[in-house]
């Protein structure tokens, strides 16, 4: 006997679960990284601002930047994409005063905003494509 439970659920509805699947799986995935929501979170709120000058360019690797800075006496590196300096510049650095090799020289708000953003435009698409399928082969009602 074959049961299929999704038979009677709307397009929109299935369109939602997946969406909702979609979103929970992109937020599983970033927030099992060393940094995720809640590190970018913290440094966009208790941040501390030092100068760092760069070090090295990577352009291979998504335009990386590797940079040093100070905390205290204790000198840090770090790395990041995306960057549009040239080896030698100074530039402002936000880092985490509770983990102070965690620092950015991108606006942590802004990084926050697009790792949530993300996820949740690839739940929507995701959705809309599910709804979108089911309802154009006209297996649900709407």
């Amino acid at each position: 006997m074959k049961v299929d439970i999704f038979r009677d659920w709307s397009y929109k509805r299935i369109g939602l679960l997946v969406g909702i699947i979609v979103f929970a799986f992109a937020a599983i995935v970033i927030n099992t990284q060393a940094h995720g929501w809640v590190a970018w979170y913290r440094l966009a709120t208790d941040g501390r601002k030092t100068d760092a000058t760069i070090t090295a360019k990577q352009s291979q690797l998504h335009q990386s930047c590797e940079f040093e800075y100070m905390v205290g006496a204790i000198p840090h590196r770090g790395i990041d994409q995306g960057c549009q300096l040239e080896v030698g510049q100074r530039v402002l650095i936000t880092y985490l005063p509770m983990d102070p090799s965690f620092a950015t020289t991108a606006s942590p708000t802004r990084e926050l905003a697009t790792s949530i953003l993300g996820p949740i435009a690839l739940a929507m698409l995701g959705g809309m494509l599910s709804a979108w399928s089911i309802r154009r082969r006209g297996r649900c009602t709407a």
